[in-house]
C-alpha cells in the first residue's frame, strides 16, 4: 500500500504543481474577446517560468548574505515582506516588456493584462513546483491540500498583482505617459507585500481571503474597462 501511495504521489506531483497556474490561465484567457495565439501565450508563459529560476537563486544568495549580519528570523521577514515582492514583480514586468509588449500580437489594451497574467502564472508554476517538491515525498493528502492552498492563494495573488500592473501598462501606452507603467509596477509590489505581510503576521485566515476577493474584483473591473477601449499604436 505504501509503494502504491508513493508511486501515486510521484505521478500526481507534476499535475498538482502545474494545475493551479494552468486553471487560472484558462479562466483569465476568457476575458479576451479576441484570443491571443496559443504560441504567444506559451512563449510568455515559458519566459515567465524561466524567470523564476534566477530570482530563486538571488533569494538564496541574499539569504546567505544577510544571514551573516542578521538572525535567520529577521532575514526571512526581510525577504518575504520586502525583497520578494520587489524582485518578483520587477522580474514579471521585465518578462512582459521584452517578450510581449513590442510584439504585433499585443494589439489591444486587454492584451497587456492577458500577457502580464500569463507571465505571472508561468512564474508561479515554477514557484509551486519548488514549494511542493518536499511535500510530495511525505503525504498525498498534504500534497493535494497544499496544491489547493497555492491555487486560491499565492498563484492567484501572482496573477492579480501582475494583471493590475498590465492594466497600468495599457493605460500608459494609451495616454502616452510612461510614469504610469512604473506606477503599475509599484502597485503590484505593494499588493504583493501586503499579502506576504499578512502571512507573516499569521493573519492569513482572517484577511487573506477578503483581500484576494477585493483584488480579484478590481482585476475584473480592469479587464472590463479595457475591453471597450480602441487602441492603435
Amino acid at each position: 500500500m505504501d509503494i502504491f501511495s508513493s508511486n501515486l504521489e510521484i505521478i500526481l506531483f507534476p499535475l498538482l504543481a502545474i494545475l493551479p497556474g494552468v486553471v487560472w490561465l484558462l479562466i483569465f484567457l476568457r476575458e479576451d474577446a479576441h484570443p491571443e495565439p496559443p504560441g504567444m501565450i506559451l512563449r510568455v508563459f515559458l519566459f515567465g517560468s524561466l524567470s523564476a529560476i534566477p530570482v530563486i537563486l538571488i533569494f538564496n544568495f541574499t539569504e546567505s548574505l544577510l544571514g551573516v549580519f542578521f538572525s535567520l528570523l529577521l532575514v526571512k521577514v526581510i525577504i518575504i515582506a520586502a525583497i520578494a515582492p520587489f524582485l518578483e514583480e520587477i522580474t514579471k514586468y521585465l518578462v512582459v516588456r521584452f517578450s510581449a509588449l513590442k510584439h504585433p500580437e499585443c494589439d489591444e489594451p486587454v492584451d497587456f493584462m492577458i500577457y502580464a497574467v500569463t507571465a505571472a502564472l508561468g512564474f508561479a508554476t515554477v514557484e509551486n513546483i519548488i514549494f511542493l517538491l518536499p511535500i510530495a515525498e511525505f503525504s498525498l493528502q498534504e500534497l493535494v491540500t497544499d496544491s489547493f492552498i497555492r491555487f486560491v492563494g499565492a498563484t492567484l495573488l501572482h496573477a492579480i498583482a501582475s494583471g493590475i500592473m498590465g492594466y497600468f501598462l495599457a493605460v500608459s501606452v494609451l495616454q502616452k505617459k510612461k510614469f504610469l507603467a512604473f506606477l503599475g509596477v509599484l502597485v503590484a509590489i505593494i499588493l504583493h507585500a501586503l499579502y506576504n505581510s499578512f502571512i507573516l503576521l499569521n493573519l492569513a485566515n482572517v484577511f487573506i481571503p477578503l483581500l484576494l476577493v477585493i483584488f480579484l474584483f478590481i482585476l475584473f473591473l480592469c479587464f472590463n474597462r479595457l475591453r471597450n477601449v480602441d487602441f492603435c499604436r
